[in-house]
């Protein structure tokens, strides 16, 4: 079974990718749809409200997750720290997840699993695969995104100190799918992509 990591900036379209890779049949992990399920959780709540204290909960119980941004995306070092402590808290958890898919993709068969997760190098996570594709969007593009999501660009830049530079990122791929307006050009790389590995051997 071939496993791929992307890799890419925040909202680049590494979602689009995955799931055009799922089109040809790929298993896909989506980290961040973990750590979402995972900040439901009521244990994972109430120690994230330990750490942080009240406000990082709202009315109902659950993670205000605009609050906990704040606190842990910024270059100082107590922002570091408190994502330090978060990621120590969800990480373990996120893996054992990616490792229970990764087993069970096995199982059925599948010949292609796809790891979407933001912090696949800083995580160490791109250990497990075969080959990494870093999706490269214009900056413009991500930022027209990134409000589309409700943030600005120093939003966005203040989320990306949280993650290994773009440049690395695309040093460490061995493929690179340039996503712009054009859906079609995409999908005709991912297509490629397919094929390449269709006709290679796990190393």
């Amino acid at each position: 079974m071939w496993i791929l990591g992307l890799l890419g900036g925040i909202c680049s379209g590494k979602t689009f990718v995955a799931q055009e890779f799922a089109r040809y049949g790929a298993q896909v992990f989506d980290a961040d749809r973990s750590v979402h399920e995972l900040l439901n959780r009521e244990d994972i709540c109430h120690r994230i409200a330990q750490c942080f204290g009240p406000g990082a909960l709202d009315a109902d119980g659950r993670v205000n997750r605009g609050y906990l941004a704040s606190l842990v995306f910024g270059s100082d070092a107590e922002s570091a720290r408190h994502r330090k402590w978060l990621e120590e808290l969800l990480h373990p958890e996120v893996y054992a997840s990616l490792q229970e898919a990764m087993v069970k993709a096995r199982q059925l068969g599948c010949a292609l699993f796809v790891i979407d997760a933001p912090l696949l190098l800083e995580a160490n996570w791109s250990t497990l695969c075969h080959r990494l594709v870093y999706i490269d969007a214009p900056d413009d593009l991500r930022y027209a995104r990134a409000t589309e999501r409700g943030f600005d660009r120093a939003e966005l830049a203040r989320r990306e100190t949280a993650q290994a530079s773009l440049n690395l990122k695309k040093v460490r791929a061995d493929y690179v799918i340039h996503n712009s307006l054009n859906w079609q050009q995409t999908q005709n790389q991912v297509a490629r992509i397919v094929e390449w590995l269709a006709r290679d051997v796990i190393a």
